[in-house]
């Protein structure tokens, strides 16, 4: 079983980038090429040469590589963040821009324990929402 699970893991880790990115269904690519999502782009590719965000939420750190190009420097091994790449790449695709994965760092997912939310806060927490009318 150990080797079974060693294997498949060698194998994701030789694995390019882009051969684990998952496939948009046309939804998911409606929503990638929609204005707020190109603006994005724009916003971050106006930032000049060299700029790095962190896109903790989405477990990406991304680079203005050039004028035309976004890098991808790590993203966690989750398929979350796989899939936030892949909404990217489409936006960028849409746009006539580019995403260069050949440099990311695949960074290991720890899942936090303070992640991790009980019923009584949520319970808690919905109980001291407003709703607004």
């Amino acid at each position: 079983m150990n080797e079974k699970r060693d294997t498949t893991y060698n194998m994701q880790e030789k694995a390019s980038i882009a051969d684990r990115l998952p496939e948009l269904d046309e939804d998911e690519r409606k929503w990638s090429e929609a204005s707020r999502q190109k603006s994005w782009a724009f916003k971050n590719m106006s930032l000049g040469i060299g700029h790095v965000w962190h896109m903790d939420d989405n477990g990406l750190i991304m680079q203005v590589a050039s004028e035309d190009t976004m890098r991808l420097l790590t993203v966690v091994e989750h398929e979350y963040c796989f899939k936030m790449v892949s909404y990217i790449k489409a936006t960028l695709d849409c746009l006539g821009l580019n995403l260069d994965l050949s440099q990311a760092i695949i960074r290991p997912y720890v899942e936090r324990a303070d992640e991790t939310v009980s019923d009584d806060t949520r319970m808690e927490s919905e109980a001291m929402t407003v709703e607004v009318v």
